[in-house]
């Protein structure tokens, strides 16, 4: 079970949808399917030829706003999606995840100090998911790897010395004698 939380019944249903594969919602222009009609009425817009957003700075339309808003981007260099690894930015949030891919599976789990905010990764070190939250990470390690896998780990989590040795410490008991470094 993912440790989702929902603020309605509705919200619960969608995410369940996840984990079943259900889609309910067809689009009659086309064969795709979609888990919330929301979303398909997002996607009907493929099938106009209607594009009543503008870019103010060469004039190119758009059918839906949010591409206009990453569109613009091009433009004005904004770069609002770092890299929670290494720091390096990027327009949209799909190419700033593909990049995070590409550290490895066994990618450093450092915090980076980015404009002098910290931004912490939860980094399983046996397949290399990423969490934002230390309780994701405590599911995940739990629930998705062997004990004999999980006896041969350390995980780094952040500059604080806040690690996790299984068997010995969990993740964020804090252990101040060690020092970080980054995993090779």
């Amino acid at each position: 079970m993912c440790p989702g939380a929902f603020q309605s019944r509705v919200g619960l249903i969608v995410h369940e949808r996840i984990h079943t594969g259900e889609k309910p919602y067809q689009c009659d222009q086309c064969e795709m399917a979609f888990r919330c009609r929301a979303t398909l009425n997002q996607h009907k817009v493929v099938h106009s030829d209607e594009r009543p957003y503008r870019c103010m700075h060469c004039g190119r339309g758009f059918r839906r706003r949010d591409t206009l808003d990453t569109h613009i981007r091009t433009h004005t260099d904004e770069r609002p999606y770092a890299c929670r690894l290494c720091g390096r930015a990027f327009r949209q949030k799909g190419d700033c995840s593909k990049h995070e891919k590409t550290h490895g599976k066994r990618a450093k789990s450092v915090v980076l100090l980015t404009e002098g905010e910290s931004s912490t990764v939860y980094n399983c070190p046996l397949c290399g998911q990423m969490y934002e939250l230390k309780e994701d990470l405590d599911h995940h390690f739990e629930n998705e790897h062997t004990p004999e896998e999980k006896a041969s780990s350390i995980v780094i989590i952040n500059s604080d010395n806040v690690i996790t040795i299984p068997g010995i410490a969990t993740v964020g008991e804090e252990i101040p004698s060690l020092v970080l470094h980054e995993l090779s």
